[in-house]
């Protein structure tokens, strides 16, 4: 018996070797039969670790103090992506000035403001807002000046505005904002 489960283990060792033809020595195979080799394996993580550090991931949600968020205690510099995971959020208006390529992204939030506006960014180049619903603010949900390339895709802004308020909108554009894109968005209830 010692013998039979011996030659057992060797043969299920055998047989379970991966042979080198199925070893994919490069990054650009896309064959999902071949397993990657460790030199391409450690290739990629040397990659990986490149990134690390040059894009800022931000949790929004962890951010939250006496059931509110204020954006700017988020600390958001070049290269961030803030993230709202899905669910509800008391926001504080916020200004953002003179950042880069920064991404809110905020597919299943709602949002309802405290304040005057959810987001006003100043000179702030290649901002993007990806969807999630903003609403309850007394002058607008978005405003961005003198910023370049900014997009809006698949945002809800709703319920914004008052009587007093003179110009109330939802996505307020002014300044140089040259490449400005809004995609796919809703703006309703402005009063």
């Amino acid at each position: 018996n010692a013998d039979e489960n011996a030659h057992s283990d060797i043969r299920n060792l055998i047989e379970g070797k991966v042979s080198s033809t199925d070893i994919a020595d490069n990054l650009t195979t896309n064959n999902s039969n071949k397993v990657l080799s460790a030199a391409q394996g450690a290739k990629l993580k040397s990659m990986i670790d490149k990134l690390d550090g040059f894009i800022t991931w931000i949790d929004a949600y962890s951010h939250i103090k006496d059931g509110t968020l204020k954006i700017s205690d988020l600390n958001i510099a070049d290269n961030s992506i803030v993230y709202f995971k899905k669910g509800e959020y008391s926001v504080n208006a916020s200004d953002i000035n003179g950042i880069s390529n920064v991404l809110f992204l905020m597919n299943e939030a709602v949002i309802t403001c405290t304040g005057a506006y959810f987001i006003k960014a100043d000179n702030c180049n290649d901002i993007s807002f990806i969807g999630g619903a903003i609403s309850g603010a007394t002058d607008y949900g978005i405003a961005v000046n003198d910023c370049l390339r900014p997009l809006c895709r698949k945002v809800a802004v709703t319920n914004c505005g008052g009587s007093s308020v003179k110009e109330a909108t939802g996505i307020r554009i002014y300044g140089d904002c040259s490449g400005f894109s809004v995609e796919h968005c809703r703006v309703s209830d402005i009063s």
